[in-house]
């Protein structure tokens, strides 16, 4: 799958090239900086998604950790409340973006499927697929954000 190149349009980038991007350092105010990013095209897809995100962070349900502490990111699905609660474990690189996106996937899962009435089982794959989906889903749009990213490539 290839995307055209937001800086100059004659110019492809192989999806399996935003894996070494997703390396490169960035800091504290770029991790919040493209969060914010994060949260205005989720606002763009589906403005309960994004309150019921905004009601995440209110209520501290979405942590992003410095430390090391488990060694991995998750979204956890608490159905009585009809939230998730998400964690992100930062290496202060572009890559908590994305995991952020992925577990922000798995967080609307989880908020769409409690609304179906009777539909108790899904396949962990269909979330899975779901939080992929997501996730490239906003790191293109956040490509467009970011394009000078990719302008060594």
């Amino acid at each position: 799958m290839f995307i055209t190149k937001y800086s100059n349009p004659k110019k492809t980038l192989n999806l399996s090239e935003l894996d070494s991007i997703s390396r490169t350092r960035i800091g504290e105010t770029k991790f919040n900086y493209l969060f914010d990013i994060v949260l205005q095209e989720i606002n763009k897809i589906d403005v309960n998604l994004y309150n019921h995100l905004k009601l995440l962070l209110e209520n501290e349900m979405i942590k992003v950790s410095n430390t090391t502490n488990i060694g991995y990111s998750f979204c956890a699905n608490l159905p009585i409340s009809d939230l998730s609660y998400i964690y992100i474990e930062k290496d202060e690189t572009y890559e908590d973006i994305f995991n952020l996106c992925h577990e922000i996937g798995h967080a609307y899962f989880f908020y769409n499927i409690g609304k179906i009435p009777n539909y108790k089982i899904y396949k962990e794959i269909t979330q899975e697929y779901f939080a992929f989906i997501f996730e490239y889903y906003l790191a293109l749009k956040l490509a467009t954000y970011e394009s000078y990213l990719f302008k060594s490539i």
